[in-house]
C-alpha cells in the first residue's frame, strides 16, 4: 500500500512502482477491464514517459471498450502524432467522436472526459468546410449525417451536451455562437440563449464569459440592463482571469 512506503527510500519506490505497474497490466490485459487499461495507459504516459506503449493502450482501449476517458487520450495523440500514432485529425476526430458517444458514468471524472470529448467534435467541426468535410463524411458513413442535416445541428448538439456535464468550455462556446456571427451555416443571433450559456460557463470558471456577461448586462443584450450585474462580472472576471492563466502555465509545465 502507497502508505507503507518511504517516498525517501529509492528502492522501495522503485518497487512500489513496479508492482503499481503490474496490477494495471493484469487488470488490463488479463481481466479486461477497462479502467484498469486507462489507468495502465495514463502511468505509462505520466510516470514511465512510454509514449508509444501508452499510445498503443489508449488506441486499444478506445477501440475494445469505448471508454471515454482512453477515447480522449487517444484522440489527443492522434492530433499531436504522439507516441507512434499517426498524426490524422480524422483519426483524432474518431476517437473524439467515440468518447463522446458514451453514456453518463456514474464517476464524475469519466463525465469529464465524455464532456472534453465532445467540446473537442465541436471544435473541429467548426473548422473551415474544406477541414470539416471529411469529418461530415465519417459521420455520413456512420449514419450520423445527412446532407440535410447541416454541421452546425451537430456542433451545437455536442456542446450541449458537453454543456450539460458541466464543461465550462463547452458552454462559453455554445454562448459564443449565440452571439457572433458564425463560419457555420448559418446560425440566428439569440442574445438570451448566449447569456443563459455564458452565465452557466462564468459559475463554471470560465474567466471571459464573466467577462461577456458584464458586457451584456452594461447594453442590455439579452438580459436586464444593470450596472450592478454588469459590476458583479466584471468583478468575477478580474478573480479568474489570473487563475486560469495559472492554470494554463501549469498544463504546459506538465505536458510540455
Amino acid at each position: 500500500m502507497a502508505g507503507l512506503v518511504d517516498f525517501r527510500n529509492e528502492d522501495e519506490v522503485k518497487e512500489y512502482l513496479k508492482n503499481t505497474e503490474v496490477e494495471f497490466m493484469f487488470g488490463c490485459h488479463k481481466e479486461k477491464q477497462e479502467d484498469s487499461c486507462y489507468r495502465l495507459g495514463e502511468f505509462l504516459d505520466t510516470i514511465r514517459k512510454d509514449f508509444p506503449q501508452a499510445a498503443t493502450v489508449f488506441k486499444d482501449c478506445c477501440d475494445t471498450f469505448q471508454n471515454a476517458s482512453c477515447c480522449f487520450k487517444a484522440g489527443q495523440y492522434h492530433s499531436l502524432g504522439k507516441g507512434k500514432l499517426v498524426k490524422s485529425q480524422l483519426e483524432a476526430f474518431k476517437c473524439f467522436y467515440t468518447g463522446c458517444q458514451q453514456k453518463n458514468y456514474t464517476d464524475q471524472g469519466k463525465n469529464d472526459r465524455i464532456a472534453a470529448s465532445c467540446t473537442s467534435v465541436g471544435l473541429m467541426l467548426s473548422q473551415a468546410e474544406e477541414k470539416r468535410q471529411p469529418l461530415l463524411n465519417y459521420l455520413e458513413i456512420n449514419k450520423a449525417h445527412s446532407l440535410n442535416n447541416p454541421a452546425s445541428t451537430h456542433v451545437i448538439k455536442v456542446f450541449e451536451r458537453a454543456c450539460g456535464l458541466n464543461d465550462k468550455f463547452g458552454c462559453y462556446l455554445l454562448s459564443q455562437i449565440y452571439m457572433e456571427e458564425s463560419a457555420l451555416d448559418s446560425i440566428k443571433h439569440d442574445y438570451k440563449l448566449a447569456a443563459h450559456y455564458a452565465e452557466k460557463a462564468c459559475d463554471l470558471g470560465e474567466a471571459k464569459a464573466c467577462h461577456n456577461l458584464s458586457i451584456m448586462h452594461k447594453r442590455g443584450d439579452g438580459v436586464d440592463k444593470s450596472s450592478e450585474k454588469a459590476k458583479e462580472f466584471a468583478e468575477k472576471h478580474y478573480i479568474l482571469a489570473p487563475l486560469e492563466a495559472f492554470q494554463v502555465a501549469f498544463a504546459l509545465v506538465l505536458n510540455p
